[in-house]
């Protein structure tokens, strides 16, 4: 059983990124201490924040005091790329990224800001044309990359991107076809956030590399559950339905200037659509990549019909206790998932429990894509049972009698097959039960 537990020491450090993005250092011998080899500097610190994003890249900023004479304890030169910022919590690394800016504040401190791994792909070029010809979503990443790394002469940190050698994270049913035109000049996180979009491609950076799997932070039956004993606050639930749609058409190139009706009636009762107003039913028309046809313009519509037949719904800023993590001992309902351990637990893609009394808010209908590149790949149910992180927010403070911690977590639920009627204790002895979810 593992919890994310309170801080009780943070070490900052300023590090030789040429080491630290090599590949020997995240395959060989990224561990969870501190690496003298690596270390420059260890920053002494008043204010640090960090987080993790899901498909965005994150960014950390630690403010440096003065000392008693107002003189600035940062008396070693800082340099943008060939450093980067370490952060560690009780020991455990749990971010890291490129040093890309420093500014001194009106009160006389040096703030220092990083970005994580993605940052690299924020000025990563292909220069020449990379065709994939249906090959799998992670495949035209790695595909992508490999030609990043040829035009930019640098093996790292672009290979600890690759999803070939991190993990290839879920693989797709069904090849894509796409052109990355090498003349447009565009970076690799524009790429990216364009796979995002059109594949519902997941990715996050950790202090360990770049992670491609939704499935690679699930924990079964010790998955974390959210309730009044493990967060701190109300959870801020926005539901919006303005942009909800009972009809969904797509249109294809090859369709004589026509629509193509991809979203049949059967598929729009199963999310009880009949429950909104006819008077507000719209069309909605997408247009997917150029010379979409086929099995790809059906990839693209059901993701879209996820996105539009149900109310956006969204968890806000909740602030976790320190007791947040797993309620059970067990590996999870399947052994190939393994319990929850610790706080690098806590990523984008983490789903978690949801344990709050059932109201307006959480009885929202609710539908997830599991596999786009089938019809049936989603899953759906009337009220929320299960969140996936989508962002974390860490603020720490040193104050004189320690540590002071904040951690908020936003969330999307999630309709998910695989929570069964299952009961968990809670802290206090109390029990709360997750009704199953039904896939369609």
């Amino acid at each position: 059983m593992g919890q994310i537990g309170e801080p009780e020491e943070y070490i900052v450090t300023l590090e030789d990124a040429s080491v630290i993005f090599s590949s020997g250092y995240y395959f060989d011998s990224l561990g969870s201490t501190v690496d003298n080899s690596a270390v420059l500097h260890e920053v002494p610190w008043s204010d640090l924040q960090w987080g993790r994003c899901a498909n965005r890249t994150s960014v950390a900023t630690v403010t440096i005091p003065n000392d008693e004479w107002g003189k600035t304890l940062c008396p070693y030169p800082l340099k943008g790329w060939d450093q980067a910022l370490v952060i560690y919590r009780n020991g455990l690394r749990v971010w890291a990224g490129p040093l890309l800016g420093w500014r001194r504040t009106s009160a006389g401190q040096i703030q220092v800001t990083a970005r994580d791994l993605l940052a690299f792909g924020e000025r990563g070029l292909a220069l020449d044309d990379v065709v994939v010809v249906g090959g799998e979503l992670w495949q035209a990443v790695s595909d992508y990359i490999a030609a990043v790394q040829v035009t930019t002469h640098a093996t790292a940190p672009y290979l600890i991107m690759d999803p070939i050698f991190m993990h290839p994270g879920e693989s797709s049913a069904i090849g894509i076809t796409k052109t990355f035109v090498g003349a447009e000049a565009r970076y690799m996180s524009d790429v990216l956030s364009e796979l995002s979009s059109e594949y519902n491609l997941f990715y996050s950076a950790g202090p360990d590399g770049v992670h491609y799997s939704r499935t690679e932070f699930y924990f079964g039956t010790a998955a974390p559950a959210l309730h009044e004993g493990s967060v701190l606050n109300a959870p801020v639930v926005v539901v919006d339905c303005s942009e909800v749609t009972t009809m969904l058409f797509a249109l294809s190139d090859n369709a004589g200037g026509g629509y193509r009706t991809i979203l049949d009636a059967a598929m729009v009762e199963l999310v009880g659509a009949g429950a909104y107003s006819d008077s507000f039913s719209l069309a909605s028309v997408i247009e997917p990549s150029a010379h979409a046809v086929g099995d790809e313009l059906t990839v693209a519509a059901t993701k879209k019909s996820v996105e539009t037949l149900v109310p956006k719904t969204t968890i806000e800023a909740l602030k976790l206790a320190p007791s947040v993590g797993s309620t059970s001992n067990q590996k999870g309902a399947d052994d190939r998932f393994r319990g929850f351990e610790d706080i690098n637990d806590l990523r984008p893609g983490m789903v978690a429990r949801w344990g709050f009394d059932e109201d307006c808010l959480s009885e929202v209908p609710i539908a997830s894509l599991r596999d786009p590149n089938s019809r049936t790949g989603f899953f759906l149910t009337s009220h929320i049972v299960a969140v996936e992180l989508v962002q974390l927010d860490v603020s720490a403070t040193r104050r004189d009698d320690g540590l002071s911690e904040v951690i908020s977590a936003s969330f999307v639920p999630i309709a998910d097959a695989r929570f069964s009627s299952v009961e968990y204790p809670v802290e206090d002895g109390a029990s709360f039960t997750f009704q199953s979810t039904e896939e369609p």
